[in-house]
């Protein structure tokens, strides 16, 4: 166990901004890596539609999601998959 750079103790599981670029960077990022996930608000804002209506889809089924406890997810590749679905049946 360690110290950051306030002084607190942090286990194993936490990384530095050092190391979390050295990740990135070891994993082909370019420190901007994409995220596999959206925020429901970020997908609602992609979506142009409101965030509640966007958490409205959530609890219906309309739109793809996983939750953490509760944080609601919105996976970004599931999202797009039936965007493009909605496109070839247009």
């Amino acid at each position: 166990m360690g110290r950051n750079s306030r002084g607190r103790k942090v286990t194993g599981v936490a990384a530095s901004g050092a190391d979390r670029q050295d990740m990135d960077t070891e994993a082909g990022g370019a420190g901007e890596q994409e995220r596999l996930t959206l925020t429901v608000a970020e997908a609602a804002k992609l979506l142009g539609i409101s965030r509640g209506t966007a958490y409205e889809c959530v609890r219906t089924g309309q739109l793809p999601s996983v939750s953490f406890g509760r944080r609601v997810l919105i996976p970004r590749r599931r999202l797009e998959a039936m965007l493009d679905q909605d496109r070839e049946v247009a």
